[in-house]
Parts: C-alpha cells; structure tokens; sequence
C-alpha cells in the first residue's frame, strides 16, 4: 500500500558533499541562481535546498522560481526525483536506498526505472518487495469520456515579492481556474484579483438609488437577471479589452437579447486586437446593425505585438433579433483627448451623451451593466426624463459613479464626470454627428 506522507522537507536525496556544495555557493556567487528553486502552492520547497541556503549564505533574496500547482504528494515525489537523478550522480548504494524508498511508496519498478534513469532488471535487484501500483497518470479523463494529458500547471516568480504574491493568489484561486500549464506570477494574481472581487459581488450593500438612476453591486450576469424581460431601451457597456473578458461580451449578449425591447440597441465598445471574436459572441445572439468609428484625437495608444498606433475605437451596434435601430445616426466620431480624474478607462461623455439622444425617449431605461465611473449615467440624467440602471463588480467604481450620478442630478453640467474637456466634447458631438 503507498504511502502520501509527505516527506520532510521534500528531501530525498542525500545531501551534497562539502566540496559540492562549496562548488555550488561560489558558482551562485559569481554567476547567480541558474536553475529556478521549484515550490509547491503552500511554499514547501519541492526542489533547490541547497540553491536556498547558498542564497540565504550569501545574502540573495530574489531568485528565479517556480511554483508547482495542483500535484498529489505522489506526483510531487515523482516530480522530484526525475529532476534531480537527472543532474546529479548517484553512487550505487545512494540509488539503492532511494529505490527502495520509491518501492516502499507503491511505485512500479517501470516507474521507478524511468525516474532513475536505469534498467528494470536493476530496479528489481534493488528492491525487496517491489510495488506495483501507479499513482501518476499520465492521463485523465474528462466530463466528455475523452482522455486527456493530466494537468501540469506551474507558475514562474523571478522574485521574491512575486512568489509572496503569487502564494497568495492560489490561496484564493479555485483550482479550476488556474491556467493548465506554465504561466506568470502576475497573470496568477491577475486572475486572483478578479476572483476576489467576484466573491465580494454577489452582496446588495452597494445598492443605491438617485432619483430616476440605480446602482447595483455585483456581476452582471447574475444581478442582470434582476432586469425584467424587454424592458430596455439602449444598453452602452465598455468591457475591458483584454483576451481574459472576452466572456463577457458573451453575457453582454445574452442579457441584451432578453432584457432589450424589440427597437432597443445595444452600443458595445470593442478593442481592435480581439474584434472577431467579439463580433462572434454578439452575433451569437444578437443581430449585427453597424459600427461607430470613435476617432481619438491626441495621445494615442501603442498595440506592440502588432505594430498598430490606435487612432479610433470600435463602437459595435446590434439590435435583437430582426429589430432594427430607431433613428439615423453617423458612423463617425471624433473625440479630442479628455482629463481622466477617476479611471484610466474612462470614455468621453460626449458620445454617451449623443447615443441617449438618438436612441431613447424620455421614460425609456437605459443599461450599463459595467458603469465603472458612471459616464453613461450622467449623460442619461443629464438628457432628463430618463431611467438609468448601473452595474458593475468593483466597489470603487461604483462609489465614484454614485459621487458623479449624484451630482449630475443635483447640479447638472457640472457634474461632468470626465472634466472640462468632456463639456466641450459634448458640444461639438452634436455638430459632428
């Protein structure tokens, strides 16, 4: 029967030798720690104690890392083994006992061969009672009966705040969804940022009501469940623009096809680098009615894996299903540079302000299901007669969209949330448009 101990300090094999080690500490000295101290998820080193106390000898804190993620304790003596049989020399007696160790853990003599790097017949003169029993796959099978190579995932750290923080960041990541295969320390804490925050979505405290505008707290596709059937005049959400949202254009889509009225219209800004997988998961529910060209004047932004200076964005129309859009309008756009106060993200009110007053009548609800600071907010209460429903994940952004929504409804153009420049922008829209 195998044992899943886990052994002390995930140390197997023997200790180096003085001279070795000696070797090793003025090696790390002159040319720093070449081959990354391996971790598992909860810090225990799987691999590098002696890289370890060389560095804390001579007083290295960051070094290069890697921390192994969802491996059994058998996986990880697997692991560990391959890896160090395979760099160090082994005297005959060292590998005996390191056999016998492995066969006392239910390790087949292939397996144990292979991690060895030596023959079966010379596993079996090793081991007295050789196990049978392989607690590894190489393989799993999946939901579907397919079968699949098992997971390996690993994070890389080059530091030691981005190991802290990457040990961390698996605290509060389920399992499912940390990335199958080698990945970074920041994506981790990206991804557990994100998972923290959808946690925290899911509580009503956040609710508040201003006048004809209401704001939620939570993930738009459970709180948008909340919005009655066909209700909806226009829908303007600017997700972010990154491959890991592009899911929620998708739940941008499916909220818009029951929520929206038969003329409603869905304005979604989009990123270019992702366009047609965008434009897929709207039209996986939606009809496709245009494209805006929003032309940025000014500071432009730099898409360097495709060489790209962006100089308009992508304001995606779509209506239900054989709808179509009330009012004409133009495919062109021109926004000049706007101060930012409250998020990097923010849009020019100018454009919320002109898709209103195109698409919707006084009493019509309008929808942001990630109002960040509120924009489209204030530009439905400053249109008067309106009804404006917010939501959005991030606690932060929802209290800067309260401050700017409120104040739009106490104290009109000066509660433009985007700063002087969005007033002048408002103005000229509707001349451009």
């Amino acid at each position: 029967m195998a044992t899943t101990t886990k052994p002390a300090g995930y140390q197997f094999l023997p200790p180096l030798t003085p001279d070795e080690y000696e070797g090793l500490v003025s090696d790390i000295a002159i040319h720093g720690v070449q081959v990354p101290v391996e971790l598992d998820e909860e810090g225990d080193v799987l691999d590098g104690h002696h890289r370890l106390r060389a560095c804390a000898e001579l007083g290295i804190r960051d070094y290069p890392s890697i921390i192994r993620y969802g491996l059994s304790e058998e996986e990880k003596v697997e692991h560990i083994v391959a890896l160090n049989s395979a760099r160090r020399h082994l005297t005959r007696q060292q590998r005996r006992e390191l056999a016998v160790e492995l066969g006392a853990r239910g390790w087949s003599t292939r397996r144990i061969a292979s991690a060895l790097g030596v023959t079966q017949p010379t596993v079996r003169a090793d081991l007295e009672h050789p196990g049978e029993r392989n607690l590894s796959p190489d393989k799993v099978t999946g939901a579907d009966g397919k079968s699949y190579p098992a997971r390996r995932p690993a994070v890389i750290a080059t530091s030691q705040a981005e190991r802290r923080g990457a040990l961390d960041a698996l605290k509060d990541l389920p399992a499912e969804q940390v990335p199958g295969r080698m990945t970074t320390a920041k994506r981790i804490e990206k991804l557990a940022r994100r998972e923290r925050a959808a946690q925290r979505a899911f509580t009503r405290l956040g609710d508040v009501s201003l006048g004809e505008s209401t704001l939620w707290l939570g993930d738009f596709r459970e709180r948008g469940r909340e919005i009655a059937d066909e209700s909806v005049s226009l829908i303007i959400t600017d997700p972010p623009y990154d491959r890991e949202s592009l899911p929620l254009y998708s739940g941008v889509a499916e909220l818009a096809a029951r929520v929206l009225k038969p003329n409603g219209v869905l304005v979604c800004y989009a990123g270019q680098l992702f366009l047609p997988e965008i434009i897929e998961m709207l039209g996986a529910h939606l009809d496709y009615w245009w494209t805006i060209a929003l032309v940025l004047d000014g500071d432009h932004t730099q898409v360097h894996q495709r060489k790209v200076q962006v100089c308009w964005k992508a304001l995606l129309i779509y209506v239900p299903r054989g709808g179509e859009a009330p009012e004409w309008i133009s495919d062109l756009y021109r926004s000049e540079t706007f101060w930012r106060p409250d998020h990097p993200w923010q849009q020019s009110r100018g454009v919320a302000d002109y898709l209103v007053g195109r698409f919707t009548q006084p009493g019509d609800l309008i929808v942001d299901p990630m109002v960040c600071t509120g924009t489209v907010g204030v530009a439905t209460m400053l249109a008067g007669s309106r009804r404006f429903l917010g939501i959005d994940i991030n606690e932060k952004n929802l209290s800067i969209a309260r401050e700017n929504i409120a104040a739009a409804v106490d104290g009109g153009e000066a509660a433009d949330s985007a700063g002087p420049a969005a007033a002048r922008d408002s103005h000229r829209s509707r001349k451009a448009l």
